[in-house]
């Protein structure tokens, strides 16, 4: 990590960061000057041959239910969610109890 304690505008040129490759620098551009193309051609997730893919069914990918309605909890599930930890320091706040 950097320590920026202590820089303001007039020393902030002076900061020197770290080189990371995954990075993406700025890169002088302009009428004269084209954008650079990058060394690596990366694959974007916007290309419909990688949707369809990610989309088959062979993916093993988790498929949500095209339901609207709730799925209630068990009674056991309840009782897990509520002595979960999170839920008891809310619930020590409110004052509320449980078995």
């Amino acid at each position: 990590m950097i320590n920026l304690q202590g820089i303001n505008r007039k020393n902030k040129h002076h900061v020197q960061y770290p080189e990371v490759p995954s990075a993406v620098k700025p890169v002088p551009h302009g009428p004269e000057v084209p954008i650079p193309e990058p060394d690596v051609i990366m694959e974007s997730s916007s290309n419909p041959e990688s949707n369809d893919a990610a989309n088959s069914d062979e993916s093993g990918a988790y498929r949500p239910v095209d339901d609207d309605q709730p799925m209630p909890l068990t009674q056991a599930e309840l009782k897990d969610l509520t002595r979960s930890e999170p839920f008891q320091r809310v619930s020590s706040t409110v004052g509320f109890t449980h078995p």
